[in-house]
């Protein structure tokens, strides 16, 4: 992020590629030593308005509030300015919003529970990876008891191979005849806003030669409403994600979908537009 003159210059930059942009429209290549962080705006508002903390003696470096009131009230300066400056760009719009999003796929997993009770799923015959390795991925009963029901895992445990959770969706209790599959949940970056600029493709050195398609969700869900094939990916989907809870942050998350279901840890990658609506920080004293 930089700082706006009374001019309208934009002095510093707000992209990791150390290009900022003038008033005039042109790219301008400055050095990164100019870049302002957030925190660094803070600092700023804080010394200007007299509510920096100079320490318990009053006689430290400069540092942000550690007070909450001062606190909020440089953040919400600093974010009220950036809202004017973001409101106003030039006729290409700005480059640091221009991002890259990559996706690193895990391939599914499925099994037949040996056990379970109405939290748990137990598979000892199939499940060895590392502890929480599947936390808040997608667990899915294809058939036997429970078929159709769904649940988010919120722990597995490698030593006796139990994913947890909180129930399935319909309330039923894994058995010997319960065969699942577990997915991961492929959440997009925290400031995309449903924006695409551009086709999804593998990243480089990946060695897949398909292509791959932008869809609609629909296409995936009538892809996999009889049977779910796995293998590369070849069509894509965004959608909003939609945690049965959470807090509003997380349920403004978007989350990408595929199909076939991955069958290795392949990154995907596609241009978007970055938006957000704030920017937070939080200070204190330790106790």
């Amino acid at each position: 992020m930089g700082l706006i003159s009374r001019e309208g210059t934009f002095r510093g930059v707000a992209t990791d590629s150390g290009v900022g942009l003038t008033t005039n429209n042109f790219p301008q290549f400055v050095a990164q030593v100019s870049a302002l962080e957030f925190y660094d705006l803070l600092l700023r508002v804080a010394e200007k308005s007299g509510m920096a903390y100079y320490g318990s003696a009053g006689q430290g470096k400069a540092l942000v509030p550690i007070d909450a009131l001062n606190l909020d009230i440089c953040k919400r300066i600093v974010n009220d300015g950036f809202r004017l400056f973001k409101s106003s760009p030039p006729p290409r719009g700005w480059h640091w919003q221009e991002r890259i999003a990559s996706i690193t796929l895990s391939a599914a997993e499925s099994g037949t529970a040996t056990g379970g009770n109405s939290t748990t799923l137990v598979d000892t015959t199939n499940r060895d990876e590392a502890d929480d390795y599947f936390n808040d991925w997608i667990l899915t009963i294809t058939s036997g008891t429970g078929v159709g029901e769904t649940a988010t895992i919120t722990d597995f445990d490698q030593g006796t191979s139990t994913l947890t959770f909180a129930a399935l969706s319909g309330g039923s209790t894994p058995d010997t005849t319960s065969v699942y599959r577990i997915e991961k949940i492929n959440l997009l970056p925290e400031d995309f806003n449903g924006q695409i600029d551009g086709p999804i493709t593998f990243a480089a050195n990946t060695n897949r030669g398909s292509s791959i398609e932008w869809v609609g969700e629909s296409t995936i869900r009538r892809s996999r409403a009889d049977f779910v094939t796995t293998g590369y990916t070849l069509m894509a989907a965004v959608r909003p994600y939609q945690p049965t809870a959470g807090v509003l942050g997380t349920t403004r998350r978007w989350e990408l979908i595929v199909d076939p279901a991955p069958v290795a840890a392949d990154t995907l990658q596609f241009p978007y537009t970055s938006h957000f609506n704030t920017m937070d920080y939080e200070t204190g004293v330790a106790t």
